[in-house]
């Protein structure tokens, strides 16, 4: 990913900002890193910040942080979308249609609990007054929209209709200052994002959002972008769209207590080729290794395979980079030629010594 100019404020309340990443849409699916954003617009009186190590954004100041707090519309509160503190996002659209907005933020009150969002300068009633009421002082995940009838939220109410493929440009504006969001999910499938609805509450254990909750398939460089492979729990590229000579990422941001460490890699075995893999800590290999071969062997495809390292070092804020990159062994046909393993893993478990 190319790396704008630094932040250039502008007198005409406009503020262009730092990535000119495009999130790519993939099967119905993209997800977005809220730090990524383009530009921001609309900042006279309050601007989306990076906030907790980079690692989140949130419209600052936050003035109204309980309901006896003055209210003043159109500077800490705004029912107006586009009104103020808007940030935009390049998102690359291949399927269009109707597209649920799920985002993950963190409230802490009862006043910095909502959003408006919009897509090419348009804010449809389907995407005012995204609304969060449970999972207070931490990481919720919610698709909510906020009505007369219920403060809390109708589930399924915030979508947009995105009708046709190419780049898009998706806005947020602020409803309430003080709200905070650090990943957006476009999704074609509302259920994608949890696997039961009771009483319109959403319970969001899904193994899927277990791994995004910890890893960030958003890196930037010069890498092919991945999938989730919900049916093995995997991360995988897909081979069709992406080079197969070119390694994908995915990173996390280490939060625990500095100390020594043990990682323990899982990958998942494939009969049409021998991937490879790092991990990578703070700039320092730790793991690199190749699968190995399983075609004309009594192993189960997807059969996890784990590589284990003792005596890992890691500070809190330490990054954790995965990198994975797909193989063919020529030995399975695909068409005119042969099929590709996808590089699938599972997951880096860390424990302490």
């Amino acid at each position: 990913m190319t790396l704008c100019l630094l932040c250039v404020l502008f007198p005409s309340n406009e503020v262009y900002a730092r990535f000119k990443k495009v999130f790519e849409e993939q099967d119905g699916f993209v997800m977005i890193d809220a730090t990524k954003f383009s530009k921001q617009t609309m900042t006279k009186k309050r601007k989306w910040k990076l906030v907790d190590n980079k690692t989140a954004i949130q419209i600052l100041p936050d003035t109204r942080k309980t309901h006896s707090d003055k209210l003043i519309n159109g500077e800490n509160f705004s029912d107006k979308p586009g009104e103020a503190a808007v940030v935009h996002y390049r998102v690359k659209i291949n399927n269009p249609g109707k597209y649920y907005v799920w985002v993950s933020a963190l409230s802490t009150g009862s006043e910095d609990n909502g959003v408006h969002v919009g897509i090419d300068g348009e804010w449809p009633e389907t995407g005012k007054r995204m609304q969060w009421c449970d999972g207070k002082k931490q990481w919720t995940w919610a698709s909510k929209q906020r009505t007369a009838q219920n403060h809390c939220g109708i589930c399924g109410g915030i979508y947009l209709n995105i009708n046709e493929g190419g780049e898009h440009e998706l806005m947020f504006s602020m409803r309430e200052d003080g709200f905070k969001m650090n990943r957006i999910v476009l999704s074609k499938e509302y259920d994608i994002m949890s696997n039961k609805l009771v009483e319109g509450n959403i319970s969001m254990n899904l193994q899927e959002y277990e791994f995004f909750s910890k890893w960030d398939i958003n890196v930037e460089g010069d890498y092919s972008v991945p999938y989730y492979q919900g049916n093995i729990n995997a991360l995988a590229i897909n081979t069709v769209r992406q080079p197969t000579d070119k390694w994908c990422a995915a990173k996390q941001i280490f939060s625990g207590e500095e100390g020594v460490y043990d990682m323990s890699f899982i990958s998942l075995l494939e009969n049409d080729g021998e991937c490879y893999y790092k991990v990578i800590v703070d700039g320092i290999e730790v793991i690199n290794f190749r699968n190995p071969r399983i075609f004309g062997a009594d192993i189960k495809e997807y059969t996890p395979y784990t590589i284990t390292v003792e005596g890992v070092s890691l500070k809190n804020n330490s990054e954790i980079m995965v990198l994975f990159k797909p193989d063919s062994n020529k030995l399975v046909p695909e068409k005119d030629a042969f099929a590709f393993a996808r590089a699938r893993w599972r997951d880096l478990i860390i424990k302490k010594k």
